[in-house]
């Protein structure tokens, strides 16, 4: 990535959003996003900050463009229990689960609201994947069969199990 400019603007549109709705998340107006995007203006580190916590993004990517974009689960996790606290987090999962934001998952496999390190990391992931394109999704991918080399097995397995049940497998 050449600029912070382009920067800016690759993280709005891979979340999908338009200038004046990614301008009312930070709190700016649309025009200075254009003016951002365009490089007529540079962001401060507090506008810098505002963007890496609201989307997941390592503030040193911002700046210069070096790998990795997005801020790895454990730092987020940390950075928002250091920011809002143990029951803030409580509080934002029981809402999440009342809204029915754990997609697919059904009441018996949802993971208790104690365990919040955990949920943490499954809604991360959970949102980096629903709104990640392509090779975000393949780079998730890898990097979890990197981390969790029996994690392929137990795909196959499910994937199997699945087949049997629908019919459409061996």
């Amino acid at each position: 990535m050449d600029s912070i400019g382009t920067r800016i603007k690759l993280i709005r549109s891979r979340n999908n959003l338009k200038q004046i709705e990614f301008g009312s998340l930070l709190g700016i107006k649309q025009g200075y996003v254009t003016n951002l995007e365009s490089g007529r203006a540079t962001p401060s580190e507090q506008l810098i900050k505002a963007i890496s916590l609201q989307f997941g993004i390592r503030e040193e990517w911002l700046f210069t463009g070096e790998e990795p974009m997005y801020q790895p689960a454990e730092e987020a996790a940390e950075e928002i229990l250091d920011r809002y606290g143990v029951d803030f987090i409580r509080i934002a999962l029981e809402k999440a689960k009342a809204r029915g934001l754990y997609g697919d998952l059904q009441p018996k496999d949802i993971i208790p609201v104690e365990d919040i390190e955990l949920n943490q990391i499954i809604c991360y992931l959970t949102d980096t994947w629903k709104n990640g394109d392509q090779r975000i999704k393949n780079w998730l991918s890898i990097q979890f069969e990197k981390s969790f080399p029996e994690f392929k097995e137990y795909l196959q397995k499910n994937r199997l199990q699945t087949a049997k049940r629908t019919g459409n497998g061996a």
